[in-house]
């Protein structure tokens, strides 16, 4: 019993993740941003969204909490050198870019995204 019940949460939190993941796009493009590339699997992990505005390539992580606090508080120091590795992977494959970013989107319920610009400094 205890492992159905785990599967249909792991099922519930893809889903909403999923969704989460839909509205931070939606937002970003009506922000004026071109989606690149969703669920980019890269060798150094996964990026939430690849997108770019005139001349910025942003990595964004898509945080998805029921207060859009512990959002902030989800993204552990081994997560933040993951999305810095991403970065330099993106700046490889992207290379007209000339100026790298990584975003963070929090989202919660019932409440407008929440979108960190520069949450670190990329350098690639």
């Amino acid at each position: 019993m205890a492992n159905i019940a785990k599967i249909k949460r792991g099922a519930r939190a893809w889903r909403t993740g999923h969704v989460a993941e839909l509205c931070a796009r939606l937002w970003l493009q009506m922000k004026g941003y071109t989606i690149l590339r969703r669920n980019w699997r890269t060798p150094v992990g996964e990026v939430d969204i690849l997108a770019a505005r005139r001349d910025v390539l942003v990595i964004v992580e898509v945080k998805y909490r029921p207060r859009i606090a512990d959002g902030a508080e989800a993204i552990s120091p081994r997560q933040q050198q993951r999305l810095q590795r991403a970065m330099a992977y993106a700046a490889a494959a992207y290379p007209p870019y000339s100026t790298l970013r990584i975003d963070v989107m929090l989202l919660a319920p019932w409440r407008w995204p929440h979108h960190i610009h520069h949450a670190w400094e990329g350098t690639a």
